[in-house]
């Protein structure tokens, strides 16, 4: 996957991961409240995988054939393990009044999930 590609396709999960929450928003009104939680989300996810980009395309031209699982992996453990804190630090600072706080992380977390393994398995298997 080329570095222009990888960007085109980032934008378009991003407009994707808002018009989804904006959706939702029109369908359920209570979920307005929580427009900085998209927001937020976007600003982490975005950096985050622009990084396991570089990290993914460099592990997957090195000679060590390990290197891409090895360093992938852990990423992507960290990565989940800030999204819980993530929504942990919100509820605590926020105190939102409901729990639907979560509804537009978690769409944002799922387009970028999905992007993200897409992502993966094409620097995995350059061919393709």
């Amino acid at each position: 996957m080329t570095t222009r590609r990888f960007f085109l396709l980032l934008g378009a999960t991003s407009v994707i991961s808002l018009l989804l929450s904006w959706i939702f928003q029109a369908v359920f009104p209570p979920l307005r409240l929580y427009n900085g939680v998209t927001l937020g989300s976007l600003f982490v996810f975005i950096p985050l995988n622009i990084i396991l980009f570089f990290l993914g395309k460099y592990a997957a031209s090195s000679p060590n054939k390990y290197l891409f699982t090895s360093g992938i992996m852990p990423f992507t453990f960290i990565k989940m393990f800030l999204a819980v804190v993530l929504l942990l630090v919100y509820k605590n600072i926020w105190q939102p009044e409901t729990k639907y706080f979560v509804l537009p992380f978690f769409t944002t977390y799922i387009c970028f999930i999905i992007f993200e393994t897409y992502t993966m398995v094409k620097l995995a298997k350059p061919n393709n």
